[in-house]
């Protein structure tokens, strides 16, 4: 069986599923200089017990579906500086959140507005009264 070490990259936007980053150093063949490769696994977590940024550890198994074979074995240590209830990765909360980004609509009235507003003043630089 493949037993693999890695770091949860994503988590929360796949039910049973975390996104697991494993990363091998490799020499370079001509160069002889280390290189890190990294891989991204699907995993399947069936009680939902990891998440964003700790280190866990899988294993090859029975596949579940077409791209998820691997298992969660354990979770071996937590990031201590993350709040306790973020378990959504960050791309998941930025897709779902959307009210600090402006509307369409709202974009074009600020432009429209600051057009006229350059207008008018190059109006008043020429001295023709509106």
């Amino acid at each position: 069986m493949t037993i693999l070490k890695g770091v949860v990259s994503k988590c929360g936007v796949m039910d049973k599923t975390v996104t697991v980053l494993v990363s091998r150093k490799v020499t370079h063949p001509i160069l002889l200089k280390e290189l890190t490769k990294h891989k991204k696994y699907l995993v399947h977590d069936e009680a939902a017990k990891a998440k964003l940024s700790d280190h866990v550890t899988i294993q090859l198994g029975r596949p579940v579906s077409k791209r998820k074979s691997f298992h969660l074995v354990s979770v071996d240590s937590r990031d201590k500086n993350l709040p306790a209830d973020l378990s959504q990765s960050p791309e998941h909360v930025a897709h779902t959140s959307t009210a600090s980004i402006p509307s369409g609509q709202a974009v074009q009235r600020a432009l429209m507005e600051h057009r006229q507003q350059r207008e008018q003043e190059a109006l008043k630089k020429l001295g023709v009264k509106v």
